[in-house]
Order: C-alpha cells, then structure tokens, then sequence
C-alpha cells in the first residue's frame, strides 16, 4: 500500500512539473485571447494582441528614419483591427529587445493608448552587450473588442542618452 502512495505521489509530481514547464513558456507571451479569460493587463475593449519586432518586418516607408518618422497605424473597420507598423531607436542590438510596454483605454476620450518600448533581454545570457545603438522595426496587431474607437495613441521611447525624456508621441485619429 505504501508502495502505490509512493508511485502515485511520483506520477503527481512529475505530471505538476510537466504542466508547469509547458505552461511557463505562456506566461512570457504578449498575447491575449478572448476565450474565458482576459489578461488584467489589457483593457477590455481589446480581444487580442501580437507584437513581433525584428528585421523580417518590413517597414514599407519613404523615410525610415525613427523618431523623425512616426509609425504607420491604420484601422481595418470590417475585422476590427488596428495594425501599428514602426521602428523604435534603442541602444544595444545584443543585449536590448522591443516590448509592448502597456495598453490603457480612457472611455472619457475613448482613446486607446499602447506603449512600445525596449527594455534588456530577459534571457541575457552574455555579459558584453555593444555600443552599436540600433533602430528595429516592429509590428502590433490588435483586434478590438468594440467595433469603433475616437484616437489611438502612440507612445515610442526611443533611446536618447543626452534627453530627459525619450518618449515620442504619436496621436492618429481612427
């Protein structure tokens, strides 16, 4: 008897440690779906988001010459979705990456406000990061969950070493 306590025990262990791993690899993920449960840190008029940065984007502009160059947003009305296509300078290709920051809605102006960033990488295994500032493009995707909204705000920080504030505006009326 003692012997199948100790089996099952083992099973519950390692099924608690396989769930845990494949579920930890969620947890990372700026993504949200509207299936039962909502992320808190998104507002409720947004069903989804994906953001994906990288040289595969294709930033397709005459001039690409970030902050000068505000991003692209544009709103499809017929599958309620906001597309945001720019290019954030940041300061370490090696050691920094982009990330959506935060997502705010103010009903009162019913504005959508989404900040893009870069922050160092999680996963930064290597101590040496390079001097060599960069500019990467990104792209967010968001599905709203309401059928129309006033304005979107843009807020890009950038990295600016001589500014007190790096952050760049952008508001585009939807």
């Amino acid at each position: 008897m003692e012997k199948a306590n100790v089996s099952r025990r083992r099973f519950f262990s390692t099924a608690t440690v396989l769930v845990g791993a494949v579920c930890a690899g969620c947890i990372g993920v700026q993504s949200q779906s509207n299936n039962g449960g909502r992320n808190t840190e998104m507002p409720e008029i947004i069903d989804s988001v994906e953001f994906d940065s990288g040289e595969n984007i294709d930033v397709s502009r005459e001039s690409s010459n970030p902050p000068e160059t505000p991003p692209e947003i544009e709103y499809n009305s017929r599958n309620n979705t906001l597309s945001i296509i720019g290019e954030i300078f940041y300061s370490s290709k090696t050691c920094d990456e982009l990330y959506l920051n935060d997502t705010t809605y103010n009903g009162g102006e019913d504005r959508l406000v989404i900040k893009i960033a870069y922050r160092e990488k999680p996963d930064l295994t290597d101590t040496y990061c390079s001097d060599a500032a960069d500019k990467v493009p990104y792209n967010l995707e968001v599905i709203l969950a309401t059928d129309s909204i006033e304005e979107v705000k843009v807020i890009e920080t950038h990295y600016f070493p001589n500014r007190d504030q790096p952050d760049i505006v952008t508001i585009e009326e939807i």
